[in-house]
Formats: structure tokens, C-alpha cells, sequence
């Protein structure tokens, strides 16, 4: 199967009837917090009705889409302004907190945050650094 398949396959399990709509989005009333529905490993889940279930919760709660949203600008608009400052005021690299400001507004933003990080951050890793094989090339 390939990609393009699997993509298609996964778009065809977003398209649901009414009535499974209308069931995952009273399962996702049951949550307390968005944080407990990306972390419920419940393996009756799957991606596609796990999508379903947050998508019901915002649905249901858009001031939270916009407390939330508000949030993640703030963290954002406060790594700005440090990192604005500390290249104005030309503070020395030693001095700098501008990875600690990043990393205190990421775990402030909760689990999912924390985990796109990760990701993020592994991802630009190679599976050769450390080893000298990338190094040692011209």
C-alpha cells in the first residue's frame, strides 16, 4: 500500500455518518481536557476517531480555542521580545535565556507541546551524529 493509499484510506475514515459524529462527540464531552484526550492510549482508538474526538471537544468549547490560542501567542510574542532584546543589547552568549524563556513557554503549554518539541528536536538529528561517519566526510 502506498502513501498516497494509506492518505486516502485515512481521509475515508474521517468521513463518518451523522450519528457516529453525534457518538464521538459525546465520547469527547466525557474529557475533562484536551490533554486527556491526546493522552488516552486507549487501543480501541484509532487515529481517525481520535481526530474525531477533538475535533468534537473544540466544537464544543470555542473559548477554549481561543484561551488556547491566546496562550500560544504569548509564549510566542515572550521568546520574541527576549530574543528582540538580549540581539539589541548585544548580552553576551554566556548571559543569554533566551533557550531557557523557549524551554519554561514550551512546558508551560503541556504535554502535547512538550512532545511536538521532541519531535521536532529529533528530527533534525542524523543517525550518524557522534559516530564521526557525517564528520569525517569533506
Amino acid at each position: 500500500m502506498t502513501r498516497k493509499t494509506n492518505n486516502v484510506a485515512f481521509v475515508d475514515k474521517l468521513r463518518v455518518d451523522d450519528a457516529t459524529t453525534a457518538a464521538m462527540k459525546k465520547r469527547s464531552e466525557a474529557y475533562a481536557t484536551l490533554d486527556d484526550i491526546v493522552l488516552d492510549f486507549d487501543p480501541s482508538l484509532d487515529t481517525a476517531q481520535k481526530l474525531l474526538l477533538i475535533g468534537g471537544y473544540f466544537s464544543s468549547s470555542p473559548t477554549e480555542v481561543a484561551t488556547r490560542l491566546a496562550e500560544v501567542t504569548a509564549v510566542a510574542a515572550r521568546l520574541y521580545a527576549v530574543w528582540t532584546w538580549e540581539e539589541k543589547t548585544n548580552v553576551p552568549d554566556g548571559s543569554r535565556t533566551r533557550a531557557s524563556t523557549l524551554r519554561d513557554g514550551i512546558a508551560g503549554l503541556g504535554p502535547v507541546f512538550v512532545k511536538m518539541a521532541q519531535a521536532r528536536s529529533d528530527s533534525r538529528r542524523s543517525p550518524y551524529d557522534g559516530v564521526g561517519v557525517v564528520n569525517a566526510v569533506p
